[in-house]
This record gives C-alpha cells, sequence and structure tokens, in this order.
C-alpha cells in the first residue's frame, strides 16, 4: 500500500460544481428551466456545472431556492443540522426516508 492509499471505503468527494449539477438534477429541471426560474444565463450555469467558472453567491442562493436545496450545502457540502458523515452501525435496522423534492432538505431516520 502507497502513502496515497487509504484503508477503509473510498469516499467521492464532491465539489461546488457536482452539488449544482446534483441540485438541479434531483429537482427535475433543465438548464434552461433554471436560467427562467433563477435569471442566470444557461451558459452561465453550464458554465458552474463544468468547473469553467465559480458561481458567484447570489447566483448560488437563486440555484438553492429554484431547487428547493439549502444553500448551505450548495455552497460548502456541509448537511444543514446534523453530522456529515454517518457510520455504518448507525444505519443497522433503519429506514430512511427521503424528502420530496422542493419540501424539505433533510433526511428522517426512524429505527425498525
Amino acid at each position: 500500500m502507497t502513502s496515497a492509499e487509504q484503508s477503509g471505503p473510498r469516499i467521492p468527494g464532491f465539489d461546488i460544481a457536482d452539488r449544482l449539477r446534483k441540485a438541479r438534477e434531483t429537482a427535475g429541471i433543465d438548464q434552461a428551466d433554471l436560467e427562467q426560474l433563477t435569471g442566470v444565463s444557461r451558459a452561465t450555469i453550464s458554465n458552474y456545472e463544468r468547473r469553467i467558472t465559480q458561481p458567484k453567491r447570489p447566483n448560488v442562493i437563486a440555484w438553492a431556492m429554484a431547487t428547493g436545496v439549502d444553500a448551505d450545502w450548495l455552497l460548502t457540502g456541509a448537511v444543514p443540522g446534523g453530522p456529515t458523515t454517518v457510520a455504518y452501525a448507525d444505519c443497522d435496522a433503519a429506514i430512511f426516508e427521503f424528502p420530496s423534492k422542493h419540501t424539505d432538505s433533510g433526511i428522517t431516520v426512524k429505527t425498525a
């Protein structure tokens, strides 16, 4: 094992471009729709998602409002009001209820 390798599961990192694209896709809207909802040009939206330019904070806030996703998560990747990671042991015998789009950005966990 080289020093660059790590033990345990590989956890992919998501940057702001990934989070912006995922927020748009999970909201079920395309770039043209997002342009209409935010006033941000489709070219700029594409540039943000392809990492060509860094998004401006007001545009990220508009993106969050249009997709129903927490703006802090888009900006930082931090889960609002919760831990950023969940241990596997915490998932045993749990039922996850994922929020419907445009309502809640949290995940409710109920034990079985």
